[in-house]
């Protein structure tokens, strides 16, 4: 990814000395009367992150992951602007992990690419971890996102080859279904409706290798005045390169999944 560097809702999954990328979210963002567009959170928080397939039968060895909270640059202990620091990271083991029942990779594509992950113990939400509101409303879950400007965010490969340890954004233009299934005709790619396309817009720019599972969001529900961070989607498959040369990249609509969210996260699947 390439873009300068901004404290965004994103969170990372430790494995050994290996990261990946993965999003911690509120189960539902609604609006109370004394508190306007507050993003309401249940006990225990989760974590949604784009997964490999399975190996050996495992999708996850929970025991070795944990999911980093708070962190901007991983070259330092401590994030600072001048004299004003960061609270110290806050790492969490995993519990649990619910793989979506319907997900399967086919070739380079992957569909129903998102899964919960249960974190041992509650977190405390501070200045500097923070959930993001999910589009659960039918209305704004109706809202057609298509030519609207977004943003990712993460710690990917830039441009210049290596992996950034600031954590970078970027903004991207959300496409059409139409002109996805026709960018990817030609490889034989099915672009299903429970996916999301995205390009560079005119910097021809996009998501790099290493930011599977890193977030789709936008500022506003598209319905209401409140300017809340919304989840729209998570990075699935794309091209390799940094610069799209006309390719989008796929992500997981979420939307579509908001169902098999709510149902997870209640206890009834």
């Amino acid at each position: 990814m390439s873009g300068s560097s901004v404290l965004l809702l994103v969170g990372a999954i430790l494995v050994s000395t290996e990261s990946s990328r993965a999003l911690n979210f509120g189960d539902r963002c609604q609006t109370p009367k004394e508190e306007p567009g507050k993003c309401v959170t249940i006990p225990l928080c989760s974590a949604i992150t784009q997964l490999l397939p399975p190996k050996d039968g495992n999708v996850l060895e929970v025991a070795k992951h944990q999911v980093r909270l708070g962190e901007y640059d991983t070259s330092t202990k401590i994030d600072c602007d001048g004299d004003e620091c960061a609270d110290p990271v806050r790492d969490v083991m995993i519990a649990n992990v619910i793989v979506h029942a319907d997900y399967f990779r086919e070739g380079i594509a992957y569909y129903n690419d998102i899964a919960l992950l249960e974190l041992i113990e509650p977190v405390e939400f501070t200045d500097f971890v923070q959930p993001i509101c999910l589009p659960i409303a039918p209305e704004v879950r109706q809202v057609n996102y298509t030519g609207m400007y977004m943003t990712i965010a993460g710690w990917g490969q830039t441009l210049h080859g290596g992996v950034s340890t600031r954590k970078q954004h970027l903004y991207v233009r959300l496409l059409s279904n139409e002109t996805c299934v026709n960018a990817f005709r030609s490889l034989q790619i099915d672009i299903r409706p429970t996916q999301v396309c995205v390009d560079g817009g005119g910097n021809n720019l996009n998501a790099c290798r290493s930011e599977a599972g890193g977030p789709l969001i936008r500022r506003g529900d598209g319905v209401s005045s409140y300017q809340y961070w919304y989840l729209i989607g998570l990075a699935s498959f794309g091209v390799e390169q940094c610069r799209t040369d006309g390719m989008p990249v796929v992500y997981t609509r979420l939307t579509e999944h908001i169902d098999w969210l709510k149902d997870v996260m209640s206890g009834t699947i």
